[in-house]
């Protein structure tokens, strides 16, 4: 190690010593070990349990949902909300028509609960079996291999009211926990206060496999050094809420640097209320207010089919779509989807240009009023598969579908089919 080098990791080494001797990082050092032990209990749980969950999950799959996801864990299924806030604004996902790369595809039984979710890059990757151990604990359990070596863990806490209260997501390596992320929730009033921490490497054994070399000489200490080894990353967030629990804006700060404090506005939209899990808790929405919801959609529906009449041509639908979307709602949870692909819904294959206009049903679900223009398939239209909604860009969202190049292709074509009708997710 040259001279430069060893400054450099000295003044590291320091520096995270002395952040170590704060009552804060001790406070997130006993939460972590909080959570590494509750893992270690479930691992010894459920490690022998992955062939009966495989039975289980082959018994009681009815339908699966598809959904766009990115890295985040179970991707628009996961319980926390902290790492995508901290990972720069991330967007969670959305459900898809089909499957994607780099989404998941999720089962559920003839109840519509949750089974199993399988992460997809290209090919499906190893199944998360997901049950409720009580009527507010959500367990997931990710087993690799043919083996069916239980290789991660999740854990979701809920409180009265529905919502999360805490959150453990933890990967192993043979058999020793080897990360964890932990995510726990406070509420007062309309403020929601989060400690996020991250930490890997936990355990002596592993962190032994991963030393980097020795430690600075000025450091005294004559063992395998690697100062991240079992650095523990902890974050402070602040959440401000409306009426129905729509996070409006929020601050972060890393536990290093209480005093560096950023504030954000989403740039997605992050709900933290809802029913209890187990469904006993009064709805939050009355039936007679979702009624209301349902029959303002119907109205919508009525008036997208006036507008559109029998026409065929693709931009004359569009128009027709953009008109009915002048029309109000009541909601601040509206949201606009935009889909292309080839699928097989009618039992052959066509090509969708898919608009919607998504509403919440106050069930936790959404309510959606779909416009698809269909074309028969040919060499053109084939690779035009995306998905996009209002919230991916600055750019007005039917001047991006006209920019497309779907609308481009097939603005003056006449559809093979239309149709217009309500769904609900």
């Amino acid at each position: 190690m040259d001279e430069l080098a060893e400054k450099m990791m000295l003044e590291a080494y320091k520096r995270i010593k002395e952040y170590e001797s704060r009552d804060s990082y001790k406070k997130l050092k006993d939460l972590t070990e909080e959570g590494r032990e509750l893992l270690r209990r479930y691992y010894k749980n459920y490690r022998d349990q992955g062939q009966y969950f495989r039975e289980q999950a082959q018994k009681h799959t009815d339908h699966e949902r598809c959904s766009t996801g990115g890295t985040i864990h179970r991707g628009v299924l996961c319980p926390g909300i902290a790492e995508a806030l901290a990972a720069g604004n991330a967007r969670r996902g959305r459900f898809t028509k089909k499957a994607v790369s780099s989404g998941y595809i999720y089962g559920y039984d003839n109840e519509d609960c949750l089974l199993w979710a399988d992460m997809t890059e290209g090919s499906i990757r190893n199944r998360e079996y997901i049950f409720w151990e009580d009527a507010a604990v959500q367990v997931g359990l990710k087993f690799a291999g043919r083996k069916l070596e239980l290789e991660e863990i999740a854990l979701a806490k809920y409180d009265s009211q529905g919502r999360i209260s805490y959150y453990l997501h933890g990967s192993f390596y043979e058999g020793k926990v080897s990360a964890a992320n932990i995510e726990r929730y406070r509420y007062e009033e309309n403020k929601a206060y989060i400690t996020f921490i991250i930490s890997d490497l936990p355990d002596k054994e592993i962190s032994a496999l991963f030393c980097a070399g020795n430690a600075p000489k000025e450091a005294d200490e004559d063992k395998p050094y690697d100062i991240f080894s079992d650095y523990i990353y902890g974050e402070h967030m602040v959440l401000d809420l409306d009426d129905n629990g729509m996070v409006t804006s929020y601050t972060r700060c890393a536990d290093e640097y209480p005093d560096d404090i950023e504030e954000h506005v989403p740039k997605y939209k992050i709900m933290l209320s809802g029913q209890d899990p187990s469904d006993t808790a009064p709805s939050e929405h009355s039936c007679q207010e979702r009624c209301k919801e349902r029959q303002y959609c119907r109205e919508l529906l009525n008036c997208l089919k006036a507008q559109a009449g029998r026409k065929k041509k693709l931009w004359k639908l569009v128009d027709a779509f953009e008109r009915m979307c002048r029309v109000p709602a009541d909601t601040a949870e509206e949201m606009l989807l935009f889909e292309t692909g080839i699928f097989d819904f009618t039992k052959e294959p066509l090509f969708y240009f898919s608009l919607t206009r998504q509403f919440p049903n106050g069930e936790g679900e959404y309510i959606q009023l779909h416009l698809d223009v269909m074309f028969l398939p040919d060499r053109k239209n084939s690779r035009l598969c995306g998905c996009f909604q209002d919230e991916e860009s600055d750019e007005a969202f039917f001047e991006f579908v006209r920019k497309s190049e779907a609308f481009l292709l097939l603005r003056d074509q006449t559809a093979q089919k239309v149709h217009m009708y309500l769904d609900e997710t």
